[in-house]
């Protein structure tokens, strides 16, 4: 009755609103929350379906309402055109992030928030090719020609419903409890929104709408930025020294050697020959492991090319807040492998097929300590194919190699080559050919990627060879994270706390002792640093790192994994037993690798002691941020 009253006493601007505003704004909100439910590979039941839709619906009937109640509140005076155009930024603000949201879970499975969003934004210039080469450009237009109407409808509506109507009705007792009625209405609706899912609880966000989800992270960002925390902070390695290991006699035990790092892009444990042996994608790698030392289970700390750099040239955990921080000049706080090296007359040297513009990768480089970068930009692209929207495919690496290699072979030196060709969108150069790995067309891409990039390897080392440095050389090969391609509803490597996004291959090669050796106990991207000094014949001698020689891990230790996107999951793992946390946006997981290495069956309501776990991931967490951001402030006083 009162709702009827309501309705038939709105004025021209309140269905201006309305009509050229909530109505267009909440009905594309809702057709996209209907096109993913509508493209999900598993059937819901109808309370799953309408519990998936609830929130977008609740979003949008609590905004409309809202809106209402405003213009009428403000009815005759100046401030209800302001509200209007107040009401057309939220709902244009609204339309942008629903869209938005849409198109990023079409490539990665996940929802958007308020820290991925600021992200996006600042720093564009990084993200230009990602978002180029993920949204058709004729989503652009539509956003534009959507804002547009948004813009001018309500407006139209307004003015032709004045000269239609007259002047709207004055605003009468009980026209103003009716919109204190539409308020609460509005306030009701609007939490209703907010609120996790009953039947869809393990969708966790995605059961929310997208821009619910980026409000109440904003939330958390504020809580969390307003939290001092208490944890210490861990000390930093930047006194860090290594020194030749002394045999019985008091020499040093070896000669020098050189080292050679091969850090692949996206390649995951279970896409190699060396982990899948019936899998024929890296031939060439599953030979040189039958004469190496090779971990059968290592982790990425974080499962993204910068941070995972970190981690594995410089030994210690990354800055677990998603801006690259290190790639800022002198942000490292420690020592990395080449600049160790460096004080034992070691030149060192950086490839990459890819650009140097992302992520400012030559800074970081430079923080590394490495003596040389050549990216792709610098490379000659005559007769290579594009592996993908950051570059060519690998190969373009092997001329500046060889140049570089001719006037450094005479001392020492420590080179690392990035690769590229596995990266999203796996194109696949079909230099090698085209294999049939798999029925799925994007995962045989991403599967003939990979093949492509164990030839590269091959060619490597075949280059040490030519050149009649491969014997002094100890080789590393190690993937930086892994990649996902729906097993988990996710896809790509960022937000994939799951197997197939941070186990990845991990071997080193010693051609002067090709002596088999598996480890069998679980290690990380932090085992390197110490495992490389240690193959080259040095100890460290000042600094404490968190990593252990390979050689020398002789029990299982709880390890720690980090989302790339800012308070979006963690994990430990610690033997068989491995435990994700995800920030309280679905529920926790617990699963059991040795009887479910797919993790299929969580077992997270079985357990007692999730919360020790849990407490233990953010203190890591705590303990990692504190470092970086404490080393930081360091900086600035000086």
């Amino acid at each position: 009755m009162i709702f009827r009253r309501i309705f038939r006493k709105l004025g021209s601007m309140e269905w201006g609103y309305l009509l050229g505003l909530a109505l267009p704004g909440g009905l594309l909100a809702v057709t996209f929350s209907l096109m993913r439910l509508l493209g999900e590979v598993v059937p819901r039941s109808l309370g799953g379906q309408l519990d998936m839709m609830k929130s977008v619906v609740f979003l949008s009937l609590g905004l409309a309402m809202g809106g209402v109640a405003l213009l009428q509140l403000l009815r005759g005076s100046v401030g209800q055109k302001l509200a209007l155009v107040g009401l057309q930024c939220v709902w244009i603000f609204l339309v942008t992030v629903e869209l938005s949201s849409h198109q990023f879970y079409l490539s990665t499975g996940t929802t958007i928030d308020f820290y991925l969003m600021v992200f996006t934004l600042t720093h564009l210039a990084d993200n230009a090719r990602v978002i180029g080469n993920e949204v058709p450009a004729d989503i652009y237009y539509f956003l534009v020609l959507y804002i547009a109407v948004l813009a001018v409808a309500p407006w139209y509506i307004y003015r032709r419903q004045s000269r239609l109507n007259g002047p709207a009705p004055g605003q009468e007792h009980g026209e103003t409890r009716g919109s204190w009625v539409l308020a609460f209405a509005s306030f009701t609706f609007l939490f209703a929104a907010t609120l996790p899912g009953i039947i869809a609880v393990d969708d966790g966000s995605l059961v929310r709408a997208p821009t619910v989800n980026v409000a109440l992270s904003a939330a958390d960002s504020l809580q969390e930025s307003l939290t001092v925390s208490s944890v210490e902070v861990l000390p930093t390695t930047l006194n860090a020294r290594i020194q030749p290991a002394m045999g019985d006699e008091g020499g040093a035990t070896t000669a020098p050697r050189n080292l050679v790092f091969l850090v692949l892009e996206s390649v995951r444990a279970s896409a190699s020959t060396i982990h899948a042996p019936d899998l024929k994608t890296t031939p060439f790698m599953a030979d040189l492991a039958a004469r190496s030392t090779v971990a059968q289970n290592a982790y990425a700390v974080v499962p993204h090319s910068s941070k995972a750099l970190v981690a594995i040239l410089c030994g210690i955990e990354p800055n677990f807040h998603m801006p690259i921080t290190e790639a800022f000049p002198g942000r490292i706080p420690g020592r990395c492998l080449p600049q160790l090296l460096r004080e034992h007359g070691y030149q060192s040297a950086f490839f990459q097929s890819a650009t140097q513009e992302f992520e400012n990768r030559k800074q970081l480089v430079a923080n590394f300590g490495f003596d040389d970068f050549r990216p792709g930009d610098d490379m000659d692209p005559t007769g290579m194919e594009m592996a993908n929207y950051f570059g060519y495919e690998d190969n373009i690496m092997l001329a500046p190699s060889r140049e570089w290699l001719l006037e450094h072979r005479d001392k020492p030196f420590f080179t690392t080559y990035f690769t590229l060709t596995a990266h999203h969108d796996y194109l696949a150069p079909t230099r090698y050919g085209r294999h049939d790995f798999s029925e799925d067309e994007l995962f045989n891409r991403y599967l003939n990627a990979v093949h492509y990039v164990d030839r590269f390897v091959a060619n490597i080392f075949a280059q040490y060879k030519e050149l009649g440095i491969y014997e002094d050389t100890i080789f590393v090969i190690v993937g930086d994270h892994g990649e996902a391609f729906g097993e988990h509803g996710r896809y790509q490597h960022d937000n994939v706390p799951y197997q197939e996004g941070t186990h990845i291959p991990m071997l080193i090669f010693d051609p002067q002792n090709p002596t088999p050796r598996s480890v069998e106990y679980n290690v990380n991207h932090l085992d390197l640093l110490p495992s490389a000094v240690k193959s080259l014949g040095f100890e460290i001698v000042a600094g404490e790192f968190p990593g252990t020689p390979l050689a020398e891990v002789d029990r299982e230790r709880r390890l720690f994994m980090n989302c790339w996107y800012e308070r979006r999951c963690m994990a430990e793992i610690f033997g068989d037993e491995k435990y994700i946390y995800h920030f309280g946006a679905q529920p926790d997981e617990f699963f059991n690798l040795s009887e479910d290495p797919l993790e299929t069956k969580n077992l997270a309501a079985t357990r007692d002691d999730l919360g020790e776990r849990r407490q233990r991931l953010l203190e890591w967490r705590s303990r990692a941020i504190n470092l970086h951001e404490g080393y930081a402030k360091t900086l600035k006083s000086k």
